[in-house]
C-alpha cells in the first residue's frame, strides 16, 4: 500500500531532522520502500511518499521522528486505480 507523509519541521530541529534523513534513506526496513522523499527549499516542511505491507511496518519506520515533528501520514492511490474502483462500484 502507499503512504504520503506531509511533516512541518521545526527551526531548531533542522539538523537532526536532515541527519536522521540521510541515515533512513540508508538503513530503511525491508518491509518499507521509499519512492521519493522532499525538502521545501527552506528545508522546514517535507514529504515522503512510500509504500509498506502493513501499520507496524510504517509505525517502525516513523516511530523515530515522533520527537521532533508531527507526521500526517495519509494512504494514498494513483488515480488510475482510483478510477477502477469507483468503476466497479458504480458500473455503467
Amino acid at each position: 500500500m502507499m503512504f504520503i507523509l506531509h511533516c512541518l519541521i521545526e527551526p531548531e530541529h533542522r539538523d537532526e531532522n536532515l541527519r536522521r534523513l540521510q541515515e533512513m534513506m540508508i538503513g530503511q526496513p525491508a518491509d518499507v520502500k521509499i519512492l521519493g522523499s522532499w525538502l521545501s527549499v527552506t528545508q522546514l516542511e517535507g514529504w515522503v511518499i512510500f509504500e509498506a505491507a502493513d501499520a507496524a511496518s510504517v509505525t517502525k519506520l516513523f516511530h523515530q521522528w515522533t520527537d521532533l515533528n508531527v507526521n500526517h501520514i495519509t494512504p494514498i492511490m494513483d488515480v488510475e486505480s482510483l478510477l477502477k474502483v469507483v468503476a466497479e462500484d458504480n458500473p455503467a
